[in-house]
């Protein structure tokens, strides 16, 4: 989920680690889950949520995965162990989280039916199993208003050559191809996953042409009949001020508030207004970067809801291949700041990405309120 893995991608600016047609709609609706949303969000003080954290890397920390330097990334543990990524669901859930995503950061029919050689038909039937995990998951657990977000990774993060940070994709791939990538992966999940799902989340976007053609998608999957769950699409950035690509971030800004998605009537509004079906978000983003990025989102669209899930902050030793211990912030500092400098400038979800851990979303639990989750789920 949700980054490059190290030494497999590399930002170019600091490495980091690092996601048919329909035939009727299902019979478990998206509006029938806007409610759990609406509930969680009732719950939680200042109408944050809470995310989980990096989900490849715990693959790797607990379960001892060799999945780093693989095309599917944690994607590869859908068929290969199952019940560790359940896991992993599980134990963010453990530690609090309101919205945990899935494991297809970086899958998608045309990858998966690469690298196993298989059909079509198979690679979209690993896919909804990737989906189901979390949703068993979800509907296990002990504590009501669990959201579970379809983790979306950019194009880029399916060629598995770094270029969700940089946009390089953009330079021979057009508007039109993007949102024909898009659309199809939706598609392959089907009406009856689609439908179950909390959040589409389109994440590591590097490019504002990628933002319209995810747009694009949204809208043609939705003429066709899919069902579209609410959405956020996610960028990198390279700085305090742009994407990847180096798009100004208030451009992105302006993109999704002028995207005409519609509302979702079931959530509360957000600065007086109707919630947008879809929203921005920042993830894949050393944190430092955060508090200029919201300030201009903030002061350009004010009414834009945004999610954040930066890394740890941690720098990459390119000599010896391995994070640098300590260089990063603590769990405490990141909740600490996150609750004093983002959640005022237009949050509404804040989590984790590269080289957070439970621990920092315990933390961020403990900042915002609302107690551990003491969930007991179980892993099957």
């Amino acid at each position: 989920m949700k980054c490059a893995a190290p030494g497999f991608h590399v930002q170019p600016w600091v490495f980091k680690s690092t996601a048919r047609r329909a035939s009727s709609l299902p019979t478990r609706t998206v509006e029938s889950r806007l409610s759990t949303l609406q509930a969680s969000i009732n719950s939680q003080p200042a109408r944050m949520w809470i995310l989980d954290g990096a989900f490849a890397e715990e693959l790797v920390r607990v379960h001892g995965k060799a999945i780093t330097n693989t095309p599917l990334w944690s994607a590869s543990c859908i068929t290969t162990d199952p019940s560790a990524i359940q896991t992993v669901h599980a134990s963010y859930l453990a530690a609090g989280a309101d919205i945990f995503l899935t494991s297809t950061y970086q899958a998608a029919p045309g990858n998966l039916s690469a690298t196993y050689k298989i059909n079509r038909a198979a690679a979209e039937s690993i896919l909804r199993q990737g989906v189901q995990l979390a949703l068993d998951v979800r509907d296990k657990s002990a504590v009501p208003g669990k959201q579970v977000a379809l983790s979306l990774g950019s194009f880029g993060a399916t060629l598995a050559d770094g270029s969700e940070f940089t946009g390089a994709f953009a330079k021979t791939t057009t508007r039109a191809e993007l949102a024909a990538f898009h659309a199809d992966r939706l598609r392959a999940f089907g009406a009856e996953i689609l439908g179950k799902v909390d959040w589409l989340a389109f994440e590591t976007v590097p490019t504002i042409v990628e933002v319209h053609a995810i747009l694009d998608a949204l809208r043609d999957v939705r003429a066709e009949g899919l069902p579209v769950a609410p959405a956020w699409i996610s960028v990198s950035a390279r700085n305090d001020a742009e994407t990847g690509a180096g798009d100004a971030i208030e451009t992105v800004a302006r993109t999704i508030a002028d995207a005409n998605f519609g509302t979702v009537a079931s959530l509360p509004p957000f600065n007086g207004k109707p919630f947008p079906s879809v929203i921005l978000g920042i993830n894949c983003t050393p944190p430092e970067y955060l508090t200029g990025l919201l300030r201009k989102i903030h002061t350009a669209q004010p009414n834009v809801p945004v999610v954040v899930y930066p890394n740890i902050g941690e720098e990459w030793d390119g000599v010896k291949r391995c994070w640098i211990e300590g260089s990063g912030w603590t769990d405490d500092e990141y909740a600490r700041i996150a609750k004093e400098e983002w959640a005022p400038l237009g949050v509404v979800g804040v989590g984790g990405c590269c080289r957070t851990t439970p621990s920092t979303i315990r933390a961020l639990r403990r900042a915002f309120g609302g107690g551990e989750a003491s969930d007991k789920v179980a892993a099957s």
